[in-house]
């Protein structure tokens, strides 16, 4: 422990401003992660949402349900990215966890979604 503080004190760092960096690089890192899952999904979810819109009527209206609430997980989603964005310190370990949580149920939603128009374009042919 005494190397490790006379570590710091040689590098002019406290344990403070450590923590504070490593806080920050987490931050970040969990953002761009975060951004980049949910940029992907954006994508598969237009092209679901293009599929469903050239699907036959029966497909298309059993669809739609579906596609509102999955719209409606994104919106969540970009709202904790937006929030974790702005947030520190103690509030920020609550955001990551939302925003983490958010980005898994959209994914789970997502999986649900292209699975059921899956299955319901197949049982149409």
């Amino acid at each position: 422990m005494k190397f490790f503080i006379i570590l710091l004190a040689v590098c002019g760092l406290s344990f403070s401003t450590l923590a504070k960096e490593t806080i920050h690089e987490t931050k970040e890192q969990i953002q761009e992660d975060l951004q980049k899952g949910f940029d992907d999904l954006k994508v598969q979810i237009d092209e679901l949402q293009t599929k469903i819109d050239s699907a036959s009527g029966q497909v298309k209206s059993d669809m739609q349900a579906q596609m509102k609430s999955l719209k409606k997980d994104q919106k969540k989603l970009e709202s904790k990215l937006s929030q974790l964005k702005t947030s520190s310190g103690e509030a920020l370990q609550d955001v990551k966890a939302g925003a983490k949580s958010a980005y898994q149920e959209l994914k789970k939603s997502f999986s649900q979604a292209k699975q059921r128009f899956q299955q319901e374009n197949k049982e149409t042919k």
